[in-house]
């Protein structure tokens, strides 16, 4: 950041201090790297400096260092970096690093510095390395439940090397692709079937079902006893206002028959709804082939927004693997990294993009095992 230098003569003080004030087109200053943040302990508890994280730190601290040697970040225009070490719990155990780049409204007013608050602005954009974390390699959650989170299939866009690119989400047009590296090749995902999927519909109509059972239970009622002990305690302070009261609930009591045929009826057109949706489920399902509910599904028009045969634009969901084969003993293992970048500032963008590019992806590799 430029100073005013004072000099007698006037026209160059003013020069001198309008360069300071007002940066000349085309000119930036590089990125400047803060301090990194890393965590001290794990979501459990465990020290982030404790031997069984050793391998897991070892490589945050690697790809740290890698980070801080990019050209690219270094490059960057207007624009202060900080990385983010964090350790996750869990078999395996999950860590990550943000490559945070952040632009000049979290600058603090120091040489290379950031305000307090400058996360909670925002960082401009950065990259972003997950290990063990299958839920990172997959794109924005398209369907699903908690028991089943159903994820677009990601596509190869690429290459970069001899690893394959998954390109970015057109819904998530911020986010860049991303690189996922396996120890032993086999992606993170697998296909979810069109079973799957119906089961799913199946879970969320039994929802709606509980919540109807549940409102059919609130059937309006009135206690007498209550409402005209109330009526006796205000009588002698207040006989107006205990006469209002008489009235109004003795009128509730009367249509108190009409009220419950009512809620009785919506409830019973409400079951009956539910009903005859888990009926059509059911029929649907039915009338599959064991070949069509075996493949995978995928989104589009058609029933239950499965995609008809003759569609040119659908969506193949995928899950999270359960054939991944995580090594329970060895919780630390690092079997899966994925590098993905994003960015919300328009002038990071081409160097955030470069940085992912041009990141030793073969180096990354080898931190696998």
């Amino acid at each position: 950041m430029s100073s005013c230098k004072f000099f007698f003569r006037r026209s160059a003080l003013f020069v001198l201090c309008a360069l300071a004030i007002f940066p000349v087109a085309g000119r930036a200053s590089a990125a400047c790297w803060v301090p990194s943040i890393e965590e001290q302990r794990t979501g459990d508890g465990v020290p982030s400096s404790a031997p069984e994280l050793r391998p897991l730190r070892e490589a945050l601290q690697r790809i740290d260092g890698m980070a801080k040697t990019s050209p690219h970040l270094n490059g960057l225009p207007d624009t202060r970096m900080r990385n983010h070490l964090s350790y996750a719990n869990g078999v395996p155990r999950y860590v990550y690093i943000n490559i945070k780049a952040y632009a000049p409204n979290t600058w603090g007013p120091g040489e290379c510095d950031l305000i307090p608050q400058a996360d909670r602005i925002g960082a401009g954009g950065g990259l972003h390395v997950a290990i063990n974390f299958v839920e990172n390699a997959l794109p924005e959650r398209l369907a699903g439940d908690g028991e089943l989170p159903m994820y677009g299939e990601p596509k190869v866009a690429g290459h970069i090397g001899r690893f394959p690119v998954y390109g970015a989400e057109p819904v998530h047009r911020r986010w860049g692709d991303r690189i996922v590296l396996t120890s032993d090749g086999r992606l993170p995902w697998e296909p979810v079937t069109v079973a799957d999927y119906l089961d799913w519909q199946a879970r969320e109509i039994a929802k709606r079902q509980s919540a109807v059972e549940e409102a059919a239970s609130n059937e309006p009622t009135i206690d007498g006893a209550a409402w005209r002990e109330g009526y006796q305690a205000i009588k002698k302070a207040d006989p107006a206002a205990a006469e209002e009261l008489r009235k109004t609930m003795e009128a509730l009591e009367r249509d108190l028959p009409k009220m419950q045929s009512e809620h009785a009826a919506r409830a019973a057109q409400a079951s009956e709804g539910v009903n005859a949706d888990l009926a059509r489920l059911q029929a649907y399902r039915a009338s599959l082939p064991p070949a069509q509910l075996a493949a995978q599904a995928k989104l589009g028009a058609g029933e239950y927004q499965l995609a008809r045969g003759d569609e040119a634009v659908i969506r193949p969901l995928v899950k999270a693997s359960t054939q991944f084969g995580w090594d329970r003993r060895d919780p630390a293992r690092i079997q899966l990294i994925v590098i993905s970048w994003i960015h919300n500032q328009p002038h990071m963008e081409a160097g955030l993009r470069r940085a992912f590019e041009t990141l030793d992806y073969e180096r990354l590799h080898a931190l696998l095992r």
